[in-house]
């Protein structure tokens, strides 16, 4: 079993019972129960840094780093694209609770950066 970094800042369950470790500087790690996988630059996780997860319901995992919201889709992490516009046309927010990300439809907002969910 491959250790966890001594520098997690958040762990999160997701709805397969995963366990998810963002670290502050060591990148991610998932535990299915057996072993440990831990994501890094190198292994196209784009960050060391995670701050924030949470789930969609569509089972889509979000991570909240220092290079900005990354999604994973249970294959591939991908970086949200910023988008451009008048917050007051999209309604009202939601925030989720405990998280610096606030969701609204399928938009996401961390600090005062827009993000697209696709």
């Amino acid at each position: 079993m491959r250790e966890l970094s001594d520098n997690i800042m958040v762990i999160y369950q997701d709805t397969k019972s995963n366990y998810w470790f963002g670290s502050w500087k060591d990148g991610l790690y998932k535990y299915n129960g057996k072993t440990i996988i831990q994501f890094t630059p190198k292994d196209g996780f784009p960050d060391n840094r995670v701050e924030e997860i949470k789930e969609d319901k569509f089972g889509n995992l979000y991570f909240n780093t220092s290079k900005g919201i990354i999604k994973y889709n249970g294959y591939n992490f991908s970086i949200l694209q910023k988008t451009i516009g008048h917050i007051e046309r999209w309604g009202y927010l939601r925030m989720i609770y405990g998280s610096k990300i606030l969701r609204m439809h399928n938009l996401f907002i961390d600090t005062m950066e827009l993000f697209y969910i696709n």
